[in-house]
């Protein structure tokens, strides 16, 4: 599984940081790439509301709640959860391209600045209303993640594949090439394009 592009941005309230993400997640969802946001607040705010039967789980001790509907899927963690934890959490449930978060202050997520608010760490640069400079920005991030692809491997069992973090990726892969590179009669000159094994008892 590849690592999704992660970029947040950050501004004072009002300078139009909800508007920039919404164009942004509009235009590269129509260019199919699957996009995820995030909204962090250093606000105190409760999504659940009294009276809800959600809310009363939580008020009786419930520390996690999962709501199904037919169409939404909707977690409540009665903690806070660090930033990276989110995200960490959202990529191990499912396979996004990109992900935008609002309110980034994390000194390891590369961000773009909105308006005159302090400098903060790993800023890139400073949105001056050219939305292309920022959709260029993201598109060389995504295509440099696409020419990563090649370095990685795909793991299909029984025809499903098997969605892979970075270790278990680096892992697979640096055993099987060096197990194959040590077999009498193969002779590897290039790098290794293709592994195929089939297996039946």
């Amino acid at each position: 599984m590849l690592k999704p592009v992660i970029i947040g941005f950050y501004g004072f309230s009002n300078s139009g940081k909800t508007k920039l993400i919404t164009d942004l997640i509009l235009h590269f969802s129509k260019m199919n790439f699957k996009v995820a946001s995030i909204k962090q607040s250093d606000k105190s705010y409760n999504i659940d509301q009294k009276g809800k039967d959600t809310y009363n789980f939580i008020k009786n001790g419930s520390s996690a709640i999962a709501f199904l509907t037919k169409n939404q899927t909707s977690f409540i963690f009665n903690n806070k959860m660090k930033l990276r934890n989110c995200i960490e959490y959202i990529i191990l449930n499912n396979n996004y391209d990109l992900i935008l978060v609002e309110g980034a202050n994390d000194p390891y997520i590369s961000k773009i600045r909105i308006g005159n608010k302090p400098l903060i760490k790993n800023t890139i640069f400073t949105y001056d209303k050219d939305i292309n400079r920022v959709q260029s920005f993201i598109n060389n991030k995504l295509n440099e993640r696409c020419d990563n692809m090649k370095k990685n491997i795909e793991l299909k069992v029984n025809g499903k594949k098997i969605p892979l973090t970075d270790f278990p990726n680096e892992f697979i892969k640096n055993t099987l090439i060096g197990m194959i590179k040590s077999l009498k009669g193969i002779e590897v000159n290039e790098e290794i394009q293709n592994i195929n094994i089939n297996y039946s008892k």
